[in-house]
């Protein structure tokens, strides 16, 4: 796996559950391979110091707590760790509703969709676009 850079965050201690914590242990490896920089700081806390580029303009501690339990709950469903971590970094890094972009932006957000083998849903299956009919529109703005 490629190891990604990452963007170094004012130190946090991070409580985890028994859980969170057994799934770190399990992917101490993946978890600096994303680029997470993350130390034992005693117990079930953690002291994190980085995230992946993709999560630097979220809250980090919330950002690696989502990230450890989406593992938990993808694992489930039968796709791997590592999966299951790329697709919580992937969310928490998505654009998210109200979020104003740039024409630009807009633009390389569609050629990227554009780009992918599923573009109709995101990883969980939830829909990327919706087709309206011309007849829909119509009757949406009162014209049929």
């Amino acid at each position: 796996m490629l190891v990604l850079a990452l963007v170094v965050v004012e130190p946090a201690p991070l409580e985890l559950t028994p859980g969170q914590a057994a799934a770190y242990q399990e992917q101490i490896i993946l978890f600096s391979q994303l680029g997470f920089v993350l130390e034992p700081f005693g117990g079930a806390t953690l002291l994190l110091r980085g995230v992946p580029p993709a999560l630097a303009g979220a809250d980090p501690v919330r950002a690696v707590l989502d990230v450890l339990d989406e593992m938990g709950e993808e694992h489930r469903g039968g796709t791997t760790y590592g999966e299951a971590a790329l697709w919580a970094v992937a969310c928490r890094s998505a654009i998210k509703a109200g979020q104003q972009l740039s024409t630009d932006e807009m633009e390389e957000l569609v050629r990227q969709l554009e780009a992918t083998s599923s573009p109709q849903t995101c990883a969980h299956g939830r829909p990327t676009m919706i087709h309206l009919s011309v007849g829909q529109l119509e009757r949406q703005f009162g014209r049929r």
